[in-house]
Parts: structure tokens; sequence; C-alpha cells
């Protein structure tokens, strides 16, 4: 079990694995992995659907481990997270 914070999603932030795989085309394997890895998707309740941080994913795919610690740490306004945030044309 991990001992790091969640990241606190925006709704508009939340995917689940499908959209996520799509979106940075890559294997919902590769995506399950990041997840873990990362510790950028949340599992409410066992057994229910990943809900996975579209904002972190993206951090995810270039292994900005600093930005995801930014974005997890609740730093919205630190220009590493805001770059992510515009490129995937989330508000700011």
């Amino acid at each position: 079990m991990s001992t790091r914070p969640p990241i606190l999603s925006l709704p508009d932030e939340i995917t689940n694995l499908d959209r996520a795989a799509h979106q940075i085309g890559r294997s919902k394997d590769t995506v399950r992995r990041w997840c873990h890895l990362y510790g950028i998707a949340h599992q409410p309740t066992p057994g229910s659907p990943l809900e996975i941080n579209r904002l972190a994913l993206e951090m995810a795919r270039y292994g900005d481990v600093r930005a995801i610690e930014l974005l997890r740490e609740g730093r919205r306004d630190a220009p590493e997270v805001k770059r992510y945030a515009e490129h995937i044309g989330l508000p700011t």
C-alpha cells in the first residue's frame, strides 16, 4: 500500500482507463502500470473503476515526476503544473 497522499482531482480532470489509454496512445496495461508507479489514480472502492487524473497522466507520459509531486502537493499555480494543464486544454 502506498504512503503517498492522493492527487486531489477536479471533476474535469478525471477519466477512466479506456479514455486514458486512448488519450495518450498507449495500452491499458501501460496506463495501469503508470497508475501504480506514479500514484496517479484513485479507486474509490474495491472493484470499482479507476479514476485517473488526466493531468497527472500527461505528466507520467513524459516521466515528469517533479510535476506530479507538485500536483500531489496541490501546487496548481506552479509553472510546471500549469504547462501540462494548458497542453491538454484544462483551465489553469
